[in-house]
């Protein structure tokens, strides 16, 4: 079963209600050869805190942006990425952590 989402937010298996973001969006960083960038957009009302990791050819190479204003764009960069996305979000200052691929 997919997400239920209530206004902007998501509840998710029954675990916990995270902020809804948008799909991340995977692309060549045009800047340095070989990297590549995901980013995503806060779909929500109020602010999010945001992990993107990015797989990589010796593991996950993860970031985290705090408090990313709604219709805000984030993104996080890695050499080498094999292609492995992983994102999770929640709404800044509600406390809980951010999951981990790992």
């Amino acid at each position: 079963m997919g997400p239920r989402c209530f206004g902007n937010l998501c509840h998710v298996l029954g675990a916990r209600v995270v902020p809804r973001t948008s799909s991340p969006e995977i692309r060549e960083n045009v800047n340095y050869k070989d990297n590549t960038a995901a980013s995503i957009t806060n779909g929500c009302g109020t602010k999010v805190d945001v992990r993107i990791c990015l797989m990589t050819e010796k593991g996950w190479n993860c970031g985290v942006s705090w408090g990313v204003a709604p219709q805000a764009s984030w993104s996080w960069s890695s050499f080498h990425a094999t292609g492995g996305v992983f994102v999770d979000a929640k709404v800044t200052g509600s406390g809980g952590k951010l999951a981990s691929p790992n």
